[in-house]
């Protein structure tokens, strides 16, 4: 059995006092009917299929997203790959074009990888993370440039293990820093021997080696990616068949609940609102420095890979999720609801045009932190701090997260979001 602390929806006797409560509250806010006589919804049966929820959540998005990055990844690092095309083009009149390309090889195994951010529910968990963790650097390590500065001298040598590096100089960030930062210096101490001559050493040496060390961490990635996607395989590990057991069905619930609340832990608490000033880990009107692929600028897009995920898991698509379990439940309005408070932020990131790093910086040069808070608290009303507003947006998301959906739904909070640091 997997283990989660979550309760679970079973029996139904919790689920219908909640959902009482529940409508209760909504009839109040509504105004009732004239005559007091309008229905309260009630729980659907007991024979809910939470077995086909899984069923097609696994097959129609987990398992396939992994799949993608697993390919993405394999394209990243492969000798006949874009990367590799760049490597050879270095010093030559098609390096720049070949270096766009590589670039965005780059681009697609982050897409792939930030649909997966919401699937961190099994072999993502195992051993701490582990095989994520070559992925990508843990939200709570700072990412280290001169580790990966060092590394590029280091894999000159015949003897280099990449095994033996830190975490926070490895993955898809550490081949973002490698691939899109054209400052060719070295970021480290002047007492750091690796270094100490690098910013000596031709133009194209450096490039030529920045490269073949990316090459060797994207092989890594590859490796980790198609680990990942083989452990849910049939014909791998095989963890489809523990997820997508009706023995199951309480602990995997609770699973899927969790990787839920990824959105607000760590897309509207640890990506936007540190940048932008409005999370109580910055103390300013805005902070750059927190942004996440900055070398790139490409902070949002991750982040609306990030909520296509996040839709996919709550609708389902056409097939069975947790906006079926709502509606089961009575309240097909509240997922109705949350469904468009995800798009309204989807469709507002269709329209900006500057990255995040540029806006911060920006709110940082006018000292606008007003500004900011202005559209995020009236998203709708005014998007003239267009990122603040995405953050009002998800706000609405994850306040729904908290309150209908785990009330509804009957799920505990994850511990991580227990507090909200807004």
């Amino acid at each position: 059995m997997l283990q989660t602390g979550n309760s679970f929806p079973f029996p139904h006797s919790g689920r219908i006092a909640a959902a009482a409560v529940l409508s209760l509250t909504l009839s109040a806010c509504a105004g009732g009917g004239s005559d007091g006589d309008d229905p309260v919804p009630v729980p659907g049966p007991e024979s809910f299929d939470y077995f086909g929820v899984f069923v097609n959540l696994v097959d129609g998005y987990i398992l396939p997203n992994y799949n993608s990055l697993a390919d993405s990844s394999a394209e990243l690092a492969s000798a006949s790959g874009r990367l590799q095309n760049y490597c050879d083009a270095i010093g030559s009149a098609d390096e720049s074009g070949a270096r766009d390309d590589a670039r965005q090889s780059w681009r697609q195994a982050m897409d792939d990888f930030q649909r997966t951010e919401l699937h961190q529910i099994g072999p993502a968990t195992f051993d701490a993370g582990a095989l994520r963790l070559r992925l990508t650097t843990a939200s709570d390590t700072n990412f280290s440039t001169c580790g990966v500065d060092q590394s590029v001298v280091l894999g000159q040598s015949a003897d280099f293990d990449l095994t033996t590096r830190l975490n926070n100089q490895k993955g898809l960030v550490a081949v973002e820093y490698l691939l899109f930062n054209e400052d060719l210096r070295h970021t480290c101490p002047t007492q750091i021997p690796e270094t100490a001559d690098w910013d000596q050493r031709d133009a194209d040496q450096r490039k030529q080696w920045r490269c073949e060390h990316a090459i060797r961490l994207a092989t890594d990635i590859a490796d980790a990616s198609a680990e990942l996607a083989a452990a849910w395989q049939i014909e791998g590990g095989n963890y489809r068949a523990e997820f997508a057991h009706p023995d199951n069905d309480e602990e995997v619930l609770g699973q899927l609940s969790d990787a839920l609340f990824y959105i607000e832990a760590d897309v509207k608490d640890r990506k936007l609102g540190p940048t932008l000033g409005l999370h109580s880990s910055c103390s300013q009107p805005a902070c750059p420095n927190f942004a996440e692929s900055p070398y790139s600028q490409t902070s949002l897009e991750n982040i609306e890979q990030n909520l296509v995920s996040f839709r996919e898991l709550f609708s389902g698509g056409e097939g069975l999720s947790f906006d079926d379990i709502i509606a089961s439940e009575g309240f097909p309005e509240i997922a109705e609801r949350m469904l468009s408070e995800v798009d309204d932020a989807l469709n507002l990131l269709d329209t900006i045009d500057s990255s995040l790093l540029e806006q911060a910086e920006t709110l940082v040069a006018t000292d606008n932190a007003a500004g900011c808070a202005n559209s995020a608290a009236n998203p709708d009303a005014d998007q003239s701090q267009s990122a603040c507003a995405l953050h009002g947006y998800l706000k609405r998301v994850t306040d729904s997260l908290r309150t209908d959906f785990v009330t509804i739904v009957n799920l505990d909070l994850p511990d991580r979001v227990q507090s909200d640091n807004d």
